[in-house]
Order: C-alpha cells, then sequence, then structure tokens
C-alpha cells in the first residue's frame, strides 16, 4: 500500500507505490506481434496477449494505490470515487526529464515470482 506523507518531510509528501508477486516482467519493446495484413489491410502490431494481461495487472494495482493514497492525504472526499481524470491532473504535463531533477535505481536479486518494484517519489 502507498505510504502516507511522511511526517519529517519538509519537501512534501512521498508516495511509495509496490509491485511484487506477477512474476517475471518480460521486455515489452521486443515483443511485438503481427496480426491481419489480409485482403488488403495492413497487419497491425500488438503486443503479446499474456504481455498484455500483465500490464493490466500492473496499471491496477499502481491506480488501486494511487486511488489509496489520494484518499488518505486529503486530496479527496472519502465519500466519493476518485476519478481517473483527478490523478491525471496531480501529474506534470510531461514526462521529460524537466520534471525529474534527479533518480537513482537500485535492484536485488529475488526468487522466481517474487520480481517487482518499488517506486518512491517524493517532490525534494
Amino acid at each position: 500500500m502507498p505510504q502516507p506523507p511522511s511526517s519529517g518531510s519538509t519537501a512534501g509528501p512521498k508516495l511509495v507505490l509496490r509491485l511484487r508477486g506477477l512474476g517475471h516482467v518480460p521486455n515489452f519493446k521486443n515483443s511485438k506481434l503481427l496480426i491481419g495484413g489480409r485482403n488488403g489491410r495492413p497487419p497491425r502490431q500488438i503486443t503479446k496477449p499474456e504481455y498484455q494481461e500483465l500490464m493490466e495487472k500492473a496499471t491496477d494495482a499502481f491506480e488501486f494505490q494511487l486511488r489509496s493514497w489520494l484518499a488518505t492525504t486529503g486530496l479527496a472526499t472519502g465519500t466519493e470515487p476518485l476519478s481517473p481524470s483527478l490523478i491525471a491532473s496531480l501529474l506534470p504535463l510531461d514526462d521529460c526529464l524537466a520534471w525529474i531533477g534527479s533518480h537513482s535505481v537500485n535492484w536485488r536479486r529475488v526468487r522466481p515470482g517474487e520480481e517487482g518494484a518499488v517506486l518512491v517519489i517524493q517532490p525534494l
């Protein structure tokens, strides 16, 4: 679950998103399939269905954690459902590096099936 803002932070609320237990995360970039391409129609490029399913599970997990975090930080009332547009409105308009002052990446080996990620987002 996301953690509420840390009390000792002066830079702003810290958001911690966790993703675990989905198994091996494949390389989406190199996992496309061509389908169709008959009767004069051009083929379409799609992601393998099993990879699409994994991405949907990861997206759902992040969405659940973000909705929970927003509700516990007082950014929305607890009696009304949070709309996707509210979540999107709280994000920067662009994902370019101008918004990201610095970042760090750490990793460690885990047992198969326990792969995942912990994302910590905190304004500096």
